[in-house]
Formats: C-alpha cells, sequence, structure tokens
C-alpha cells in the first residue's frame, strides 16, 4: 500500500510516500523516523551532508563547411536545376541581354539576399544584435564608432580582416552596357531591366530591404490569399514570401518543400507590346488598432530626415474602430498636403489624386514630387506620441546563501551591463544575514553604475527590485536579466508574462502613440516604351540606407538599444557593425548566441563540449586539444576551457549527424576505442545522474552511419509500437522499411535510431565502475519526469536546426498542440502532406534531403528532449536557453532524509531514498 501525505511551506511541498503492507500501516505513524522541521535549502530535499548530482550536458556543435555561409537557408543561393530553382531576376550577364530567360542565382547586392525576410542570415532591423560574453560573462568588444575597420569575423577565426562599413559594404549595380556606361542601383528592386540588365560591382554604405506585404492570407500556410496592402477581414496573415510549384505561380504556399520551389515575388515579364508611362515613388503609412479608448497621436513624419508634415494628428478616443482609424488617416493625409518641404511630398486615402477622406482607407499613400526611380529606397519615420507610463521592474529574490557567498561579474539586462564586474561576497553570520549583506550589495552596486539605458534598484524583504526608467515604458519589457552565480547561493528572478520571458523585466506601460505600419519609398520608375519587356504582378521590396545624412531610423520594441522614439544613425550603424561581426555567418551566429545562453550555468552543471569533425583540423590543432572538451563541473576553469576552444573552431567538413550523436552516446558509456579514440576520462560519476546531448545543426545529415556501443550498425530502433517506442509518445516510426543513407529513403540507421538505441540502452553494465571510483550501474535509479521514463543509465537527446524546412510542418509548442502534423503523428491521422490516404508516420529519411530534418525532430522525441527550429539569433538563443532550462527542471536525486542526519534507528521502520526537481520544488520521500 501507498501512503501519501504532504507538507507544505510557503510554496515548496515535499510529498512522502510510504511503501508497505496493509499490517504494516496497522502501525499508524507512531513508529516512523522524526524528522524535525528543516529550513530548504536551494536543491529541494537535499542537505550538507548531501552530495549534489550534478548533470552532465555535452554540447555538439556542427561544424561543417556550410555553417560558413552567410546565408540561410540553403535555397537563398539556389540555381536552376533539379528540385532546385533561382531566386533572383534573370539578367544580360549570360550573354543575351535579355531580362526573359530563367531566373538567376542570387549574388551578393540582389535584394532577397540582402533582405531578412528571404535571406534570414541577414542584417534584420528589428533585432538587437547583442555583442558575445566571454566566460566570465563580461561583453566583447561592441563595433561603435568610426565603423571603418569592422572585422569581417569578431572572434578572428573565420577571417581575420576588416572592412570599411561607411564606404567598403558591398553592392550591385546596374548597367546599359557590358563595360560600364550608365548605371543604376536598386532602391527597390527594379534592376536588372531590359534598359540596365548587365551587372557591376560597387561598394557604399550599409542597407537592408524589406519585402512589402502585397498579399494577405486567411492563414499562416499562405494557400489562400487576397491581393491587398493591409488585413481584410479574415485575410490577416501577411504574405511576404510565397512558394509556388511551377513559374505560372498559381499554387503557392508559405514552406519551400517538395514542387514548391518558385518564389511568387518574381513576377514574370511582359514582352511589352504596348508601353509604360513612368511612376512616382511612393510609401504607405497604415493606422492600426490602439487597443485602448485613450488618446493617441502621431507628431510627426520624415522621409530621410526630412519633415513632410505640420503640427501633429491627434485620435483623442484612440483608433480602436475603423471609423476612428480612417479619420486619423484624413487627419494625417491632410497634414501632409497642407505642408511644403524640400524635396516636397503629397499623400492620398482614397482614389488616385491627392484626396483625403474619413470614409477612405486606413492607409495613407505618400506620393514624391516627380516621377522616376530617384526617391527610391528614402526611409520614412512616423514620429509617434508614444509615452512611457509606467517603469518596468525586475525581482531578484535571494532565496538562501552560505557563509562565503558569491555572486560573480557579467551582470546585465538585455546584454548590457548593469554593475561593475567584481565579485559580490556575503558577510555576516547567519544565513538571514548573509541574504541581506547579498541583497544590500547588489542594490547598492546597480544603483552606483551607469549604464546605458539606465536602471535603479529598491530593497525589499531578500529581494532587489530593479526599475527601469518610466520614459521606457513597455520598450524595457522582455529583457532578460542574468545575475551570475559563483557558489553558495539560490536565487530566483522574475519572469515576465507579456511578453512571454523567463528572468526578465515587465510592467513597463507605453500610451499616446497612434500604431502605425510604414513601408519606405518605392516603385518609381522611369518610362518604358513600347516593344521593351518589363516585369509585372512582382513583389513590392522597400530598401533602407544607413547613411550619416539619416538621423532617424525605424525602432520597434525588440530593439532595445535605441533610446528614443527612433533609433539614431549610431545607434543603427552600431547594430549594424555588431551583426557584421558576430553575427553574419552560421558559425558567427551560433557562437555568441550559444555563448550567451551557457553563460548563466554555474558549477551545479557539468558541460563538455564536441564537434561534428573531431577528426578534422582545418586550424592544425590536435582533436583532443580543441575540438572536444570532457565533460566537468561548469566553474570558471572549465568555463574559461569550454569557451576558449568553442569560439576557437573554424568550420570545415561535412555533417555526419549520426556518427556524432553515437559518439557522445558511447562517451557516456565509457567507451573510449574506435570513433571515440580522443575521448578520455569517465563522464558518469553517479548512477543516478542525468546524461544530456545537445545536439545544433544548420541542415541534413550526411556521412558515416551511427554506432552502437560496440562498433556494430544501430538498425531499427523504433519500429515496434510498444516500450519506449509507442506511437502515443510520438516515437514510433511506423514499422516501415529500408535503411536511411546517402541514395536510399528508409527508416532504418536514422539519426532518430541513433538516439532511440542510446535512450533505451542500458549505458553501464551492474558493477561498472564511474569516475569517482564507485559502482554506477548496478542500480537503476535516473529520477525519472515527464517524458523521461527510463531509470537505467541513457542519454537524453536535444536537437536544433538552423532555420531550415522538411517535408513536416514544425510548430512552435508542438508538444502540446493537438493540431499540426506531429500531433497527427502521435494520432496515427491520416491524409498527411507527405503521404496521402495512410496513417501519418515519420517521413522515411536518406541523406542531404528534407526528410534528415524531419530525422533531427524525429531525433529529440526519441531521446525525450525537445526539438527546437531556429531562423534567427533570437530564436537561437531562446532554443537553447529553453533546452538548458528542461534540463533545469528535470528530476535530480540525493541519498539523504530531509533532515541533517541520515541516521536510522533500531525504531526505524523504513529505509527512506529522494527525489526532487532542481527549480519546481517538488519532489518525494520513498520508503
Amino acid at each position: 500500500m501507498n501512503i501519501l501525505f504532504k507538507v507544505k511551506s510557503l510554496t515548496r511541498e515535499i510529498s512522502y510516500v510510504f511503501f508497505g503492507t496493509v499490517a504494516g500501516f496497522t502501525l499508524g505513524f507512531a513508529q516512523l523516523a522524526y524528522a524535525e522541521i528543516a529550513d530548504l535549502s536551494p536543491s529541494p530535499l537535499t542537505t550538507s551532508s548531501t552530495d549534489v548530482v550534478k548533470p552532465n550536458a555535452t554540447f555538439i556543435l556542427d561544424d561543417s563547411g556550410s555553417m560558413d555561409r552567410d546565408f540561410t537557408p540553403e535555397y537563398v543561393n539556389d540555381s536552376n536545376g533539379s528540385g532546385t530553382a533561382a531566386g533572383c531576376y534573370d539578367s544580360g550577364d549570360d550573354g543575351s541581354g535579355s531580362i526573359a530567360d530563367t531566373p538567376d542565382r542570387c549574388e551578393e547586392g540582389d535584394p532577397p539576399c540582402m533582405s531578412p525576410h528571404f535571406n534570414t542570415q541577414y542584417y534584420n532591423p528589428d533585432f538587437t544584435y547583442i555583442p558575445p560574453v566571454n566566460s566570465d560573462g563580461s561583453s566583447r568588444t561592441s563595433m561603435g564608432s568610426p565603423w571603418t575597420s569592422v572585422p569581417k569575423d569578431g572572434f578572428g577565426v573565420q577571417s581575420t580582416s576588416s572592412t570599411n562599413l561607411i564606404t567598403g559594404f558591398p553592392d550591385r549595380n546596374w548597367c546599359d552596357s557590358t563595360s560600364g556606361g550608365t548605371c543604376r542601383l536598386n532602391a527597390d528592386y527594379t534592376y536588372p531591366s531590359a534598359a540596365f540588365p548587365y551587372s557591376s560591382s560597387a561598394n557604399g554604405s550599409p542597407y537592408y530591404y524589406r519585402i512589402v506585404p502585397s498579399e494577405y492570407c486567411d492563414t499562416a500556410e499562405l494557400t489562400n490569399c487576397t491581393a491587398t496592402t493591409s488585413p481584410t477581414g479574415s485575410f490577416t496573415f501577411p504574405a511576404k514570401v510565397r512558394w509556388c510549384d511551377s513559374a505560372a505561380a498559381t499554387n503557392c504556399q508559405a514552406r519551400h518543400v517538395g514542387n514548391f520551389i518558385y518564389p511568387k515575388y518574381l513576377g514574370s515579364v511582359n514582352p511589352g507590346s504596348t508601353g509604360v508611362a513612368a511612376q512616382a515613388a511612393t510609401a504607405t503609412v497604415a493606422i492600426l488598432n490602439s487597443g485602448s479608448n485613450n488618446a493617441a497621436g502621431i507628431t510627426g513624419v520624415t522621409i530621410d530626415g526630412v519633415a513632410i508634415m505640420s503640427g501633429s494628428v491627434t485620435a483623442s478616443g484612440g483608433t480602436n474602430t475603423s471609423s476612428e482609424r480612417r479619420n486619423a488617416a484624413e487627419d494625417l493625409c491632410n497634414a501632409i498636403n497642407g505642408f511644403s518641404s524640400t524635396p516636397n511630398y503629397q499623400a492620398r486615402n482614397t482614389g488616385s489624386g491627392t484626396t483625403c477622406s474619413g470614409s477612405g482607407s486606413e492607409t495613407v499613400t505618400i506620393i514624391a514630387s516627380t516621377v522616376g526611380p530617384a526617391s527610391n529606397g528614402l526611409t520614412v519615420n512616423v514620429l509617434s506620441g508614444a509615452v512611457g507610463t509606467a517603469a518596468a521592474q525586475a525581482t531578484i529574490t535571494i532565496d538562501s546563501a552560505s557563509s562565503g557567498a558569491q555572486l560573480g561579474g557579467g551582470r546585465t539586462i538585455g546584454g548590457v551591463t548593469i554593475t561593475s564586474g567584481s565579485t559580490i561576497t556575503a558577510s555576516g553570520g547567519s544565513s538571514n544575514t548573509w541574504r541581506r549583506s547579498l541583497r544590500d550589495q547588489l542594490r547598492d552596486a546597480i544603483n552606483s553604475y551607469s549604464s546605458s539605458p539606465a536602471y535603479t534598484a529598491t530593497s525589499s524583504g531578500y529581494s532587489v527590485i530593479i526599475s527601469a526608467t518610466v520614459a521606457e515604458g513597455a520598450n524595457a519589457n522582455g529583457r532578460v536579466v542574468v545575475i551570475p552565480i559563483i557558489s553558495g547561493i539560490s536565487l530566483s528572478i522574475s519572469d515576465c508574462s507579456s511578453p512571454s520571458v523567463t528572468d526578465a523585466m515587465c510592467g513597463g506601460v507605453t500610451g499616446g502613440g497612434i500604431p502605425v505600419t510604414i513601408t519606405n519609398m518605392s516603385g518609381g520608375s522611369d518610362a518604358i516604351l513600347a516593344a521593351v519587356a518589363y516585369r509585372e504582378n512582382t513583389g513590392i521590396w522597400s530598401r533602407t540606407n544607413i547613411v550619416s545624412s539619416n538621423n532617424s531610423y525605424p525602432r520597434v520594441s525588440t530593439r532595445t538599444d535605441c533610446l528614443g522614439a527612433t533609433c539614431t544613425y549610431a545607434e543603427e550603424m552600431t547594430n549594424f557593425a555588431n551583426w557584421y561581426a558576430y553575427y553574419r555567418t552560421r558559425m558567427q551566429m551560433m557562437k555568441s548566441s550559444a555563448g550567451r545562453a551557457f553563460v548563466s550555468l554555474g558549477n551545479d552543471y557539468r558541460v563538455g563540449f564536441i564537434t561534428l569533425n573531431p577528426g578534422s583540423n582545418p586550424s592544425g590543432q590536435s582533436p583532443s586539444g580543441y575540438e572536444f572538451v570532457p565533460v566537468n563541473d561548469f566553474d570558471a576553469t572549465q568555463k574559461s576551457t569550454w569557451y576558449t576552444r568553442f569560439y576557437s573552431i573554424k568550420p570545415d567538413s561535412s555533417t555526419p549527424l549520426r556518427e556524432a550523436l553515437s559518439r557522445v552516446g558511447r562517451y557516456y558509456a565509457n567507451v573510449t576505442g574506435g570513433i571515440n579514440s580522443s575521448m578520455t576520462g569517465d563522464p558518469m560519476q553517479y548512477s543516478c545522474q542525468q546524461n544530456i546531448a545537445l545536439l545544433t545543426t544548420d541542415g541534413f545529415w550526411n556521412g558515416n552511419d551511427g554506432e552502437n556501443l560496440t562498433g556494430g550498425s544501430i538498425g531499427n530502433q523504433d519500429n515496434v509500437n510498444s516500450g519506449y517506442s509507442t506511437r502515443g509518445d510520438g516515437a514510433y516510426d511506423g514499422g516501415l522499411g529500408g535503411t536511411a543513407g546517402s541514395s536510399s529513403f528508409g527508416s532504418s540507421d536514422t539519426l532518430a535510431d541513433v538516439a532511440m538505441y542510446y535512450y533505451k540502452t542500458d549505458l553501464r553494465a551492474d558493477g561498472s565502475l564511474g569516475a569517482l571510483g564507485t559502482d554506477v550501474g548496478t542500480d537503476n535509479n535516473v529520477p525519472v519526469s515527464g517524458k523521461d521514463i527510463a531509470t537505467h543509465q541513457h542519454m537524453t537527446t536535444f536537437t536544433l536546426g538552423l532555420g531550415i524546412d522538411g517535408v513536416m510542418n514544425y510548430l512552435e509548442g508542438y508538444e502540446g498542440s493537438a493540431t499540426g502534423d506531429y500531433a497527427n503523428i502521435v494520432s496515427g491521422a491520416s491524409n498527411c502532406a507527405w503521404a496521402p490516404g495512410v496513417a501519418c508516420n515519420w517521413p522515411q529519411a536518406r541523406a542531404d534531403d528534407p526528410t534528415a530534418l524531419d530525422d533531427l525532430w524525429h531525433t529529440a522525441v526519441n531521446g525525450r528532449g525537445t526539438y527546437f527550429s531556429a531562423r534567427d539569433p533570437v530564436s537561437l538563443y531562446q532554443g537553447l536557453a529553453n533546452a538548458l532550462a528542461s534540463v533545469a527542471i528535470r528530476t535530480g536525486s540525493a541519498a539523504a532524509s530531509s533532515t541533517s542526519s541520515p541516521n536510522i534507528t533500531q525504531t526505524d521502520r523504513f529505509i527512506y531514498s529522494s527525489t526532487y526537481r532542481t527549480q519546481l520544488w517538488d519532489g518525494e520521500i520513498i520508503a
């Protein structure tokens, strides 16, 4: 019989479960071991006499040659071929002089390559590109003024050269002859044209393109859409890039997969039976819902820094109704038409002239005063009357502290240092005085430090409350707070629900501004004579040049580096330069984002590192010296080694994910021969220790097969709907046949099979001795947690893919969703896109194929981890942080009772073991 009773203390709850016979139960509680009420430590149910069992985590870095690329996904660089299609306009460079042939492969300077909407690796002005951190949490150099010698690789590995970003950033001219002649520079996506079909290299200042939606769709799949530049009815999903199954562009969707390889934005080429008149460039300002009846306003509009309206526009009751938005649009339209600027601009919100009407559109169109392409690319800024009304805050609570407890340096909010880098050490003679000492020192350190943006701190109880300025309002919400711990401290940091970010500032309020969406000036063109070919039905592109003559750039709430309503030239250039040095290539982005994700881990973790190709040696370094860091306590020494070697890796070679994951599984099993010959040192200390693999990659697997513990093939590990590979767990592969390889699709020897093998296989035989010389194999007592139910020594696998699409449609939060492709596999529903008419199973995988991406997802499911898909630095950092947080809340184990003494007396009737979940403050004691 199991008897359960609970003892609650504040928010911490301990569950005691006693196992015995009915007769034993009749003895009542009189003979139970007596345990005094104890102050719970940072690790629930542990005491000072108990060894803390730290999880082992090995970070597997993709060091393949493709990680050197400055574009993501792979299709950005596609040419025309079997199963691929180029993504840029045809030019005359192929010798024909025509623009009506098949599209060209995109190159540096082409608008698609230089737009984050198509090339997710490129600079995105919606992100703050935070410099990477050192092992101690301190920030690396931010690339500020004068920007004349910005390193191409801030880590000094992929390149040691630098670029003058003021005058030397690459661009592409289009000329009327192969020898140059008269040339044009794109300001939207006008060229190559029939008049200017030949390319010529150019250099200048930094810039980026945005794709302006010309269609809105009724679902995120972007299959059913209508032509409009603003949301209409149920068509609320903007379609920036749609992929079609033919160049005719009649059947299109959101994902580039299968036959859907033709970008719709290319449009078509009209042979020019009639001429086309010259067009003036236009921009748009759409009035959005303010969400309340509070007054809101617009205080100004500028184009390339030139004010184009007088006075201000005020919506006294907000803009939460359509009539209010139309009236605001009319007022803004009139304010622009009533002002004379140089150059001058006109506006309309209805018809084709310069008419302003309260019954017209909610979108104002701004028109250049002269026709032609000269105004294309000019930046439009709307200055709203937005003001902060409440400051964002974060609360740091010192939950417990011991003598000599220390907080480390590298204390940051949103990546910005908020204190000096000195260590804070507890003083006093008791737990409470140590906590108060740490609280007061942290508060004073924040208040005495000058940061930008600024923060202040107060204290209450054992907590420090950090406040941003009121002026920042909601802009400060979601900024992640990092307070590194050296030793002896347990602390908690408040979370933010809107946006949903853990350990973050929250509660800031901004009110008063009319929300808008803006498109820059584009669409201006010269006249096209009859019988001259021209493009039609193309996408709408907008270019922004980052130049010193413009000191105002669009700012969104995620741009935490910008202090005003817009970003200054210095802020925008510094952000661009940080991207260029630290995020421009896939490897740079991985180093910068992963470095930030791991820095908050302390020595309560054991962390190691290895590359996919530890035998590859592009830098002349020995594999054991630089491509593998054995698992060890993540203290200052281990962190220094880990970061030094991680940041030193140079991309090269292939993507042997199956072999790499096998190597880590064998490492946890203490296999030191074969593919593990360079991996010395037993990582396992205790039989109950967690062993985690975090596998990252930018592409599809290839290369060598996986290996089992004896060096044999992995085979098919998940083709039976029972045990650890049930359909309900999402692991079952459907019992499909075939062996996955370089030229064959199959369900055997997949990457997911490797994960399943090292999950369900006991990695340590009975009597095996671990790193501490004790038995780590006889007791199968690895604590279970949620979906990770194996108690034997095993490997749990998390996976992360860099912005690539498989056959399946990835859904963030897939584990908790009742819809989507993963949910259909779990339920066995039919008619999945890749398997019409039959039950949905994981797609059979093949090397260098989109199905290998689905296999990467399946790998995390089999390994009882989580799969993350990351297309940009923010989602990459968040995916890694979420994976590490998942490790943090998994079940830990302790070997003592909850008192200070584990002794058993003659009257004791039970022997106890205890488990806990490290972040959730719950657990159970089993007798």
